[in-house]
């Protein structure tokens, strides 16, 4: 991807790729919480200075990128908004493996 070619639809893509991940986190923490039988209040307290618990729910929450990708992009042929959603998604993995391997 050349970045001289960034249209507004690649921002579009990208902003909702983030603010997916961004709710995904929340939905993530709950489910978690849920699961292993602890309050939500503890679970975000986790997700604030446990690293390795970071690094788990920022990845899983980056699964909630894949209906926008599959029904905006690949049905409608929305090829520029499918490039931010995969941008997103490789910002995350990117602080995915900061917050696993370098803190």
């Amino acid at each position: 991807m050349n970045l001289r070619n960034w249209s507004k639809e690649h921002t579009k893509g990208l902003l909702v790729g983030i603010a997916t991940i961004g709710v995904g986190v929340f939905i993530v923490i709950f489910i978690l919480s849920k699961l292993n039988g602890f309050p939500f209040s503890e679970g975000l307290s986790r997700f604030s200075y446990k690293h390795d618990f970071i690094a788990k729910v920022i990845s899983l929450a980056a699964i909630g990128n894949l209906p926008w990708f599959h029904f905006s992009s690949l049905k409608t042929s929305n090829w520029a908004f499918g490039q931010g959603i995969i941008m997103a998604t490789v910002l995350d993995l990117l602080v995915m493996i900061f917050f696993k391997f370098i803190i």
